[in-house]
């Protein structure tokens, strides 16, 4: 098998982050990573995407199915006599409710609204890449409350770091109005940055840029230097 082929590579190294790669073949990925630096940083790469992906997605409960087929699988003598406890107890906890239901005057104790759904469906993500397509970071668009959001980013790989600069990221606004900081990325490593709701409307519909600046970002409020990486926000 040609190693040297970054397509089997980058092949490789998402396969083992999303576990699919498995038995003797996830045993010599992992002999050939600790032997070959590239192999290794594609691997954190990719390690890095699908947990920063991860970080993004909504959990939901499973179904009460599920939890039977796995008391079932586990405890097969035991489930049946637990079963029928458990139907016992959900037919007291009915009437329970249906007493107080009967019981509780809904003139004296109105029921609140429940709150509107604002997180809309699907994940936010950006990748920045510099004009010969070479990714520096990953963004994903996370809400935290009704009025915070923020945007989580990770730094990829191939980004240079540059020790004597700050890598600025902008929003460009649809309308063609001046660029806005949104923060300064991290060189190495992750980050989190607060999005306020009326800049993260505009995150959606604008583009994004990373220009070069001083340490501690503009000062001018304005990109002063080169714009290296570029990307848009979308929805997967």
């Amino acid at each position: 098998m040609r190693y040297d082929k970054p397509e089997l590579r980058d092949m490789l190294a998402a396969k083992y982050a999303l576990g699919t790669l498995r038995g003797a073949a996830r045993l010599r990925f992992e002999h050939l990573v600790l032997q070959r630096e590239d192999w290794q940083n594609c691997t954190d790469w990719w390690l890095m995407r699908v947990s920063l992906l991860a970080d993004t997605v909504v959990a939901v409960k499973p179904a009460s199915s599920v939890w039977r087929d796995i008391d079932r699988r586990l405890f097969p003598a035991y489930s049946r006599t637990r079963q029928w406890w458990r139907t016992l107890a959900l037919g007291f906890s009915a009437v329970s409710a249906l007493l107080l239901v009967l019981l509780i005057n809904p003139a004296l104790n109105p029921l609140q609204p429940p709150a509107q759904q604002t997180q809309t469906s699907g994940i936010h993500i950006a990748l920045l890449a510099d004009t010969s397509a070479q990714p520096g970071w990953l963004l994903t668009l996370s809400q935290l409350q009704r009025q915070s959001q923020e945007l989580r980013v990770a730094s990829l790989p191939g980004l240079q770091v540059q020790a004597d600069k700050a890598y600025e990221l902008w929003l460009l606004p649809a309308d063609q109005s001046a660029p806005v900081s949104i923060g300064l990325l991290p060189q190495q490593g992750k980050a989190s940055l607060s999005i306020k709701p009326e800049l993260a409307a505009q995150l959606l519909t604008g583009a994004l840029a990373v220009s070069v600046e001083p340490p501690g970002g503009s000062p001018s409020g304005q990109p002063t230097g080169a714009v290296l990486y570029q990307g848009k926000i979308g929805v997967i």
